[in-house]
Formats: structure tokens, C-alpha cells, sequence
């Protein structure tokens, strides 16, 4: 009983530190006379078209990410273990990364099919007034930092954390749940949304599980959200976030897209990933 409450004392602790980083976000967006009830998906909607917008949301990223891995590394190291500990081994990097990110697009594709094909209607937005080296490489950097931000926190920290006290299985749903539920604020977001983002938390930490990789994990969450951005995706309602056009049957599609990926991943890829620096892999 101590050991389990001193566990979730301590990811409470530092999941609300690491909150606590954005604090600064919102107070630089209100001196700047930026809407601070929009959250940075909505501010990234200007990349392209406003550089101060897109160098303002870059540099917060920074921030929450240099924060984050601030954090994680004081955990670590008071511990007596090492940054490999959260993730951070050597893997073959552009088999890795190039395979997570072409997943992550497939993931959106697939669904995206399924859901017309069920008669929900997507648009694209175009590239009107759009420059595009600053849209795609601004936006690839604060995606690529966002996911990898998460992942430490959701995948190497807390799943692991909870690992010590459930099993396997049962600690990935459980840090799948914190990881939905904490997008509960986000403009535009229903309970389809959080069930996806649960399916999407589960099979994450079940690969970072099984290869005890952060590559592996960011590759594929770097994708799934950059696929969107990438694409200019949105419903037929422009000013709609994408996040809020699933319905329980396109949720549905989207749990079976991701599992079905997840198992094909396990069974062709997997086997490509680890190098032998990798030891504590679950079972």
C-alpha cells in the first residue's frame, strides 16, 4: 500500500510540474496580445502565413520540452539510473524513426478512408497564403518536440512507474487514461476523441514496453500528428478542430486501424528495432 501510494504521489508530482510549463506559454501569448484560450494547435493554424506566431510557438515547445526532460532527468538520476533508462538508447535511427512516422501517416490515411467511406465528410484547406518552408519545417520541429515531450512524460515516466504496481497490460490502460484525459481542456474535444487518444496511449506504451525505446513511440505519435497538420486536414467546417468530427463509428474504425497496425508492427517490425544495448524489455 506504501509503495503503491508513494508511486502515484510521485507522478502526480511530476505530472504537475511539468504542467506547470506551460504557465509561461499563456503568460508570453497574453503580452503579446495573443488569444491564451486558444491552444497551440489553433496558434499553429497561422504557421505559414504569420512568423511570429510560428517562432513564438517553436520557442514554447522548447521550453515545455527542456522542462520535461529537466524533470525526467532529476528522476533518473535520483535514482541512480541514466537517460537510457527513460528511452534514450541507441536504436537504428533511420530504419526507426522513418518506420514510426510512414505508420503514423498510414494510421491517418486508413482511418480517414474508413471514415469517408462510413460518410463523414473531410476537407483540405489548401495552401492559400501559405509559405510553404516555414508551414512544413516550423510545424515539423513543434510536432516532432510535442510528441517526444509526451512521450517521456506518459510513455518512459509514467507507464513505467506504473508498471512497478500492476501489470503489464493493466499499467499501459491505466497511463493511456492519464494521457486522454489530460487533452479533456483542449478546444473541440468530445468523449470519442479521449477514447481514441486512450486506444493511441494504450498501443504506445505497449511498444515502449516491448523495445523500452522513446524513438520508437515519437516516431509514430510524430506522424499520426504531423500526418494531420501535414495534410491541412479539417472538416467541412473550417474553424472546427479535426479532433471533434469523430463519431462512435469512426472511433471504432480508428481502434481497429491502430490495433490492426500495432499487431503488424509486432510481428514484421519489432524484430528490426532493438539493438543489443536494450535489456530491460518487458515481457
Amino acid at each position: 500500500m506504501n509503495k503503491t501510494f508513494g508511486i502515484l504521489l510521485k507522478i502526480v508530482f511530476v505530472y504537475i510540474c511539468t504542467d506547470l510549463l506551460n504557465v509561461p506559454f499563456f503568460v508570453i501569448a497574453a503580452l503579446c496580445g495573443m488569444d491564451i484560450d486558444s491552444s497551440a494547435s489553433h496558434i499553429l493554424a497561422s504557421l505559414g502565413s504569420d512568423s511570429v506566431n510560428s517562432l513564438f510557438v517553436l520557442s514554447a515547445e522548447l521550453v515545455s520540452f527542456g522542462g520535461i526532460l529537466l524533470c525526467m532527468y532529476f528522476v533518473v538520476r535520483r535514482e541512480g539510473k541514466s537517460l537510457k533508462d527513460i528511452g534514450f538508447i541507441k536504436v537504428r535511427y533511420f530504419f526507426v524513426i522513418g518506420s514510426g512516422i510512414i505508420l503514423g501517416f498510414i494510421n491517418v490515411l486508413a482511418f480517414l478512408g474508413i471514415d469517408t467511406a462510413l460518410g463523414n465528410h473531410t476537407s483540405f484547406l489548401g495552401y492559400q497564403n501559405v509559405n510553404i518552408a516555414l508551414y512544413y519545417g516550423v510545424g515539423a520541429a513543434v510536432y516532432w518536440i510535442d510528441a517526444l515531450s509526451e512521450e517521456l512524460l506518459f510513455r518512459a515516466f509514467i507507464a513505467v512507474e506504473l508498471l512497478k504496481i500492476l501489470p503489464k497490460e493493466t499499467a499501459a490502460f491505466v497511463s493511456a487514461i492519464f494521457f486522454g484525459l489530460v487533452h479533456i481542456f483542449n478546444p473541440g474535444y468530445s468523449i470519442e476523441t479521449i477514447i481514441i487518444l486512450v486506444a493511441s496511449g494504450y498501443v504506445w506504451a505497449l511498444m515502449y514496453y516491448e523495445t523500452r525505446s522513446i524513438w520508437v513511440t515519437t516516431a509514430f505519435h510524430f506522424g499520426y500528428n504531423f500526418a494531420i497538420f501535414a495534410l491541412r486536414i479539417a472538416p467541412q467546417d473550417p474553424a472546427t478542430p479535426f479532433w471533434s468530427i469523430q463519431t462512435p463509428v469512426s472511433t471504432a474504425a480508428y481502434i481497429t486501424v491502430i490495433f490492426l497496425i500495432y499487431f503488424a508492427w509486432k510481428r514484421y517490425l519489432k524484430k528490426y528495432v532493438a539493438v543489443a544495448e536494450v535489456s530491460a524489455v518487458v515481457n
